[in-house]
């Protein structure tokens, strides 16, 4: 049994998080052009703004409604961590697509799963904490805690 460990570990695919990881840090490694940094950035970000961008402006609307709620405040600031952790993996996800797209003779950059960086980027414990942090110290400072 102890011998076919390691065929069965090759035989099981990593989960996405785990991928996406690995993938996002081979990622980081690679070089390229400063032009190609900038603009796959801006436009990823913009693209993953674009796409929350109709749901935030909803619930910017019930906040105003339930603003003096705070039960409806605290959920509401859950629904917008959860918001900006989508346009993370989102901007993430379309920023690997278009440094693909500018470079598709780098057979190592083609190989990289996008599909797998949105799930960890969007699941990043890292930046999950700090954006936590953030909408806590500010949402404390907006009910007058």
């Amino acid at each position: 049994m102890e011998n076919n460990k390691p065929q069965l570990e090759k035989a099981v695919p990593d989960g996405l998080w785990k991928k996406g990881k690995k993938d996002f840090k081979k990622f980081t490694k690679m070089r390229f052009r400063k032009s190609t940094n900038i603009k796959s950035f801006i436009f990823g970000f913009l693209i993953g703004i674009i796409i929350v961008l109709p749901l935030a402006l909803v619930m910017y609307q019930i906040l105003n409604v339930f603003k003096y709620n705070a039960n409806i405040f605290r959920l509401f600031l859950v629904i917008v961590w959860v918001l900006i952790m989508l346009v993370n993996g989102i901007s993430n996800f379309f920023t690997i697509r278009i440094v693909k797209s500018y470079n598709p003779d780098m057979a190592n950059l083609q190989e990289i799963d996008d599909t797998a960086i949105f799930v960890y980027q969007f699941l990043n414990p890292g930046f999950a904490i700090f954006v936590l942090l953030l909408l806590a110290f500010f949402g404390l400072k907006f009910l007058g805690g």
